[in-house]
């Protein structure tokens, strides 16, 4: 049983155990006293815009800003879209922002440390599974008005059910001052494109570094329309849409022969024998 004697908290919610940090700041899980829920709290530091580029630097962002950012988009409610359920300052005036929790008693599942479990890679169907939800949560956000940019696999959560879940849609990009760099066409683009890169390596094992090698490639007996989709994808041009992408994606073909994975095995040894040759 958990102590909850003098532990931290911010306003209704007890911080009972802090884990591993999100993109933008620190995480705990947390109870909430008015009806025993678990619940994840983002304590979140404040950043530079462009940290890297001096030249189009911005001064870090005050709490408030990053509030107002966090604000603008807890309004959106999918399935694959973790929901901002609150947000607010704490009693020192740092931001903070409360979200279903995720995870189990081992904390909160990411996509990319689920790769690594199931040994890099996943089967067609789950990989297929995974960029409709994806792409599912994309179309929804677009359509209300706001992007988040590419998506990475530490910004995912895995449910216990298998179920995905984007980590604070939209905040990194309202904050990071990309808006203003790059259209609204392209910023939906690019994201459109990250899934696309997460769905190839999922399927393959590899990430999508130029040249890309066919999936076909990697994976014997991967079903053609893989390819296909890829290419396009990952192309220059990519998907105009995420609804355009959404529905390429809903026409791939997962059927693959039981041989399919002697067939990866059988590349990914010629390769490394290749690579020392």
């Amino acid at each position: 049983m958990v102590e909850l004697i003098d532990r931290p908290r911010l306003g209704p919610y007890i911080l009972t155990r802090r884990l591993s940090a999100g993109v933008l700041g620190h995480r705990w899980l947390a109870l909430d006293e008015r009806d025993s829920t678990s619940h994840l709290v983002h304590r979140l530091r404040l950043v530079q815009s462009n940290p890297t580029d001096e030249a189009h630097a911005q001064p870090a962002h005050t709490p408030l800003t990053m509030l107002h950012a966090v604000q603008q988009t807890a309004a959106l409610e999918h399935a694959h879209i973790l929901r901002i359920e609150a947000a607010a300052l704490d009693t020192k005036g740092r931001p903070f922002a409360v979200t279903p929790y995720t995870g189990d008693s081992d904390g909160v599942l990411t996509l990319d440390t689920l790769l690594r479990r199931k040994g890099g890679y996943m089967p067609v169907d789950e990989a297929k599974r995974a960029m409709l939800q994806l792409l599912g949560a994309v179309r929804y956000a677009h359509e209300q008005g706001l992007a988040h940019g590419p998506i990475s696999l530490p910004e995912i959560h895995v449910d216990p059910r298998g179920s995905l879940l984007i980590e604070l849609y939209g905040v990194v990009r309202l904050l990071s001052g990309q808006s203003a760099a790059l259209s609204r066409t392209e910023i939906e683009r690019a994201e459109v494109r990250s899934v696309f890169e997460i769905g190839y390596q999922l399927v393959t094992g590899l990430r999508p570094e130029h040249p890309i090698i066919p999936a076909g490639r990697v994976m014997a007996e991967l079903d053609q329309s893989w390819d296909d989709v890829f290419e396009t994808g990952l192309g220059d041009t990519g998907f105009t849409t995420a609804a355009h992408a959404l529905s390429a994606v809903e026409s791939l073909r997962v059927s693959v022969d039981a041989s399919r994975q002697m067939g990866r095995v059988r590349w990914a040894i010629k390769r490394i024998l290749f690579a020392g040759a």
